[in-house]
């Protein structure tokens, strides 16, 4: 793995919070990256980012997504298993989320449509206009054989007219993306006035201490529930609904948010939300000496 971060190194770049400009104080703190990267992960002040600082540049990024991130993060997880699991997420989406809001006449798009599955779904249940951005040439092609339209390039918020969608998605993509103000943004651009946005987060701040971040390099921020909320409201979305879904390792927070009904984010929401991320992170670090120890002693009663 080494020489693999070797090829990026000089990529390497220091930022200020993306979502606040906060530009110092920030805490590094002790980082356990997935595959065993020497990066550390750094928790702003003020709105309570976690992000890596120094991080790779969206250069960088674009060149780890196209060369080494598939064989990486997931080199067993086929397009038809894919498939399975976006086709979940648009029948979830129809039946749940967007139930009484989607119609025949909407037009929808997915940014990081992968292999298309989430669209095919809703374009089976709902009959709306579907199409897809998805930067993966493989993935893109395989959306394609599957009859979904898809643009085979970066999301940068210029590939269509303005106020042209009633429903954008980005389905476990905002968490990849090196510049996620400038891709809400984006969002916002293409949303006609009163259209949705739907998104959906890993809650890292739920599973991280003062002791310890878990990372991973392709998750360049990490959010919490109020930084998540944070991003959407600060550029001009109302959120209207919120889940909190348990996956493998994480719970997953799941945003519905309405374009054009936001008040934006002042100085005492930003700072709320940096305390909602460090009174968790506290707790967290509190309970982790008590947990180790009732491990520990559940291994000698046992025997182990």
């Amino acid at each position: 793995m080494e020489g693999i971060f070797e090829k990026y190194r000089p990529y390497l770049e220091t930022r200020p919070c993306e979502l606040c400009g906060q530009r110092e104080g920030f805490r590094q703190l002790p980082t356990r990256e997935k595959y065993r990267f020497p990066v550390g992960v750094a928790l702003c002040p003020q709105c309570g980012l976690l992000f890596f600082n120094p991080m790779w540049s969206a250069q960088g990024y674009d060149r780890f997504y196209e060369a080494d991130y598939r064989r990486l993060s997931r080199p067993d997880h086929a397009p038809e298993a894919r498939w399975a699991d976006q086709q979940a997420l648009g029948r979830w989406l129809c039946e749940s989320a967007l139930a009484g809001i989607l119609k025949p006449t909407h037009r929808v798009l997915e940014i990081g449509c992968d292999c298309g599955g989430t669209l095919a779904a809703i374009r089976e249940r709902v009959g709306c206009e579907v199409i897809g951005v998805e930067p993966n040439q493989a993935a893109s092609a395989a959306a394609r054989a599957r009859g979904i339209p898809v643009k085979t390039r970066s999301f940068d918020g210029f590939e269509f007219e303005p106020e042209s969608f009633d429903l954008i998605l980005l389905a476990k993509t905002l968490n990849h993306m090196v510049h996620p103000v400038r891709a809400v943004q984006g969002v916002d651009r293409l949303l006609k006035r009163g259209g949705y946005f739907y998104t959906d987060l890993p809650d890292v701040v739920r599973g991280s201490s003062f002791r310890r971040v878990d990372a991973q390099i392709d998750h360049p921020f990490m959010y919490g529930a109020s930084t998540g909320r944070l991003l959407l409201i600060s550029n001009g979305f109302s959120i209207r609904k919120s889940w909190e879904f348990p996956r493998p390792h994480v719970m997953q927070i799941r945003l519905l948010a309405q374009k054009g009904a936001g008040p934006g984010a002042a100085g005492p929401e930003i700072r709320r939300s940096g305390r909602a991320v460090r009174r968790r992170m506290f707790w967290n670090t509190l309970k982790s000496p008590v947990t180790s120890f009732k491990q520990a002693w559940a291994r000698r009663a046992g025997g182990n």
